[in-house]
């Protein structure tokens, strides 16, 4: 079988090929494909992990999002005619996602935008100024979910919110929801709101969180989901490997620099590290460092150093080591690298450091959001995995690996604890839903077969203890 190398090469080269000989096609009025609608990512991710990691999509979900397509294809088309005047539209429904916060966040909510669409049989479209039409392929075959340009925007942007709709007892055929962690419609999580909602021809949703953990607690929608993942902890991964496969100019910069530094033999480890509960998350914090090495060494994901005191216990060949770093501050890549440029391990391992950007502050722009869903992916074809703690950016890098990571204890709160380990494996690969909203009402409405299931798969979170995940 040919080495990640090799296929890194030959996948680069493709890329090249594929990018400058697309032919243009014909579409029809009101569908327009993106530049990025056909994207090497989608047919190429699978080489690029471990065969161990490669999933075979359920059939049950495999068959769903083939309806779904069918469905977007066919919706898409009606698109001006059902905001115009709903009425007309037909039974096309359709659900709008708005992004907020970091790109983590936003992609988190898109996902979790994405399954309740599913769910509910809705078209889910993108705003196309958003970074995910800049970053993410197109996922829908035959169609796309961008917004038009010459769509009359204005329809969206005159919606009614969630709390005036019920307020009112008035639907309409525009409703506004909030599924956010500073602002959300609590109402939204009661049934018989959920129910109204199937009448509104266009919801438009604003998200920061993975609420997906949520939607398996709704009476209407557990045994839909429980068939469409038999297995609950890879949900997620699923999701992601569908919906988050990245465009062409950034899959080119994943595979040139895994080529180049971290494919061929040897383990490879990532680490991605986020200060949080902090002024400024870019920031370099020496007790943070300290814990991030007491975690690495101690769970033997690097081997310690020798000193003047130490024997070399040399292994041949020599173990190959490769760790990639991700972090808004580059001192923990430089402190990391210099340590083992400085003393050699005290087994002969060859410890190879790479980070692939160093930002040292965070905001908004298009270059960051790249390199950091660059990041992501880079972090998923990793060995082992070890995330910060309620870090959205690891959320996405542990789905995509499908793998159950490490997670630093390095909040400020974390450090003053010394009975914490430096760092704990999750239980499952599945994100944390950092605000569930339960109302104690709820489980009236559920079955005892369901609350027993919840007992089992539904825990608090390991990172933060506000939140729930699937497990």
């Amino acid at each position: 079988m040919a080495s990640r190398a090799l296929l890194s090469s030959v996948i680069t080269a493709m890329l090249f090929v594929m990018i400058f000989s697309r032919r243009s096609t014909r579409l029809p009025s009101f569908q327009h494909m993106s530049p990025n609608a056909i994207c090497v990512s989608r047919s190429h991710h699978s080489y690029m992990m471990k065969p161990s990691r490669v999933l075979s999509v359920p059939p049950a979900l495999s068959s769903a999002l083939a309806e779904y397509e069918k469905m977007h294809s066919k919706c898409y088309h009606s698109l001006k005619q059902s905001i115009t005047n709903p009425e007309a539209g037909g039974s096309c429904k359709y659900l709008v996602h708005y992004e907020l916060d970091g790109l983590g966040n936003r992609l988190l909510g898109l996902v979790s935008t994405f399954v309740f669409s599913l769910l509910t049989n809705r078209v889910l479209l993108i705003d196309p100024k958003g970074q995910s039409a800049k970053l993410l392929c197109e996922p829908f075959a035959n169609s796309s979910w961008l917004v038009p340009q010459e769509f009359p925007r204005f329809h969206l942007d005159q919606a009614q919110s969630l709390e005036k709709a019920v307020q009112s007892k008035k639907f309409g055929s525009m409703v506004h929801v909030w599924v956010a962690s500073l602002h959300r419609d609590q109402d939204f999580f009661h049934h018989q709101v959920r129910s109204k909602l199937k009448n509104v021809t266009w919801i438009s949703l604003t998200s920061n969180l993975y609420f997906v953990p949520r939607l398996f607690t709704f009476p209407e929608f557990w045994k839909p989901l429980m068939s469409l993942f038999p297995d609950v902890r890879m949900a997620f991964t699923h999701l992601t490997r569908y919906l988050l496969l990245p465009q062409d100019h950034v899959w080119e910069k994943i595979v040139r620099f895994d080529s180049t530094y971290l494919s061929g033999p040897g383990k490879q480890l990532g680490i991605q590290i986020r200060l949080h509960h902090r002024d400024d998350p870019g920031e370099f914090d020496q007790r943070s460092f300290d814990r991030i090495l007491e975690c690495l060494i101690g769970k033997d994901f690097l081997p310690m150093m020798m000193n003047s005191t130490t024997e070399i216990i040399s292994a041949h060949p020599p173990k190959r080591i490769k760790v990639f770093v991700a972090s808004l501050q580059g001192r923990y890549f430089q402190e990391l690298k210099q340590m083992y440029l400085k003393y050699p391990s005290l087994d002969g391992s060859l410890v190879q450091i790479y980070t692939f950007s160093q930002e040292g502050v965070q905001n908004e722009s298009i270059q960051q959001a790249t390199n950091a869903l660059a990041e992501m992916w880079l972090l998923g074809f990793s060995d082992v995995l070890v995330t910060s703690s309620s870090s959205t950016f690891g959320y996405i890098a542990q789905g995509i690996a499908g793998v159950r990571p490490y997670v630093l204890h390095i909040r400020p709160e974390d450090l003053k604890n010394c009975s914490l380990p430096a760092c704990s494996r999750r239980l499952s690969p599945a994100p944390c839903n950092h605000q569930p909203y339960f109302e104690e009402e709820e489980n009236l409405e559920r079955s005892t077969e369901h609350l027993e299931w919840m007992n089992v798969h539904i825990r608090r979170c390991q990172d933060n203890w506000h939140g729930v995940q699937i497990v």
